[in-house]
């Protein structure tokens, strides 16, 4: 008899007041221990330890940890609730503190798919997890398996140890790196916010531009916002005052700084390195072969 009905012992625990708080929590929530009730045998039921043990009962969170270990292991390879995903980060910090993580066990947590992300449930393994002010703009600029913090709260947070553990990626550098490979832009591309592109141009000025050559034909397509449009970063001008001069000889397709802000000149070297016009050179080249289109479709030349 216990409190939750009639159990067998094999899933039944004697309460002794040193076990480990995760442990009955988790083992409550996947309904693999039920305490005695001690009331009803009255109180008498501790002067039969060895008996209880004889016949199954857990007792003490050494016996607890082998039962929950072997229940959750098969739990690991589905969705599951919030509740229960972070109560398994609290078990995995009480199994690593008293080193009771097994290898087997280490391999189904990292590799399990039972953590949610913005793209469906996935292993911790390859998962990032990012704050809010970069959310958004990693989910819309790359492919990235990015944790969904509004799901399991603030909690979360307390547990970036377990989850580095386990394989997924927690600091925003380390997010940078990952980012080339799996550049991806949406299919609507005047859909891309002014916070996307210029994650995108830090994230070159960290690692450096050659880090994207094998996605490099995104930089071919038209999604730099300019005064004239959304334009290829190669057709697009980042305007230089000095330059006044040229647009009275014809309009240029200049970046909008008022809808990316002052903060974009501040990648002028990355916004070069995708072919963006950023010097007087290249703007007076771009300036001549308008002009040459210009006369030609004019019919003046021929």
């Amino acid at each position: 008899k216990t409190c939750s009905g009639i159990s067998s012992p094999l899933h039944c625990y004697l309460y002794g007041g040193n076990e480990n708080a995760v442990l009955l929590e988790l083992g409550k929530a996947l309904n693999v221990l039920s305490a005695i009730d001690e009331v009803y045998f009255s109180h008498a039921v501790r002067s039969f330890m060895d008996e209880l043990v004889f016949i199954g009962v857990k007792i003490g969170s050494e016996n607890m940890f082998q039962l929950i270990t072997d229940h959750l292991k098969p739990l690991l390879s589905s969705k599951m609730s919030s509740k229960l995903a972070v109560l398994i980060l609290g078990f995995i910090r009480y199994s690593r503190e008293n080193n009771k993580l097994d290898g087997n066990m280490k391999k189904s947590l990292q590799e399990g798919k039972w953590l949610k992300t913005l793209r469906g449930y996935a292993s911790p393994v390859g998962s990032v997890l990012l704050n809010s002010a970069e959310e958004k703009a990693v989910a819309q600029i790359s492919n990235l398996k990015i944790v969904c913090r509004p799901k399991y709260g603030v909690k979360l947070a307390s547990f970036l140890d377990e989850l580095k553990f386990l394989g997924v990626t927690v600091d925003l550098e380390e997010v940078y790196k990952l980012i080339p490979k799996h550049l991806r832009f949406p299919d609507n591309l005047s859909s891309l916010t002014k916070d996307s592109v210029l994650l995108l141009l830090k994230c070159m000025q960290f690692t450096g531009a050659d880090a994207f050559e094998s996605t490099r034909h995104v930089f071919s397509q038209s999604w730099m916002k300019t005064t004239s449009g959304f334009r290829c970063p190669s057709e697009s001008v980042l305007f230089d005052p000095m330059w006044d001069r040229l647009l009275k000889v014809v309009s240029l397709p200049i970046i909008d700084e008022s809808y990316y802000g002052s903060r974009i000149r501040s990648y002028k070297g990355e916004l070069e390195a995708i072919a963006v016009i950023v010097n007087l050179d290249s703007a007076s080249k771009l300036v001549v072969d308008k002009l040459k289109l210009l006369i030609a479709s004019s019919g003046l030349i021929g």
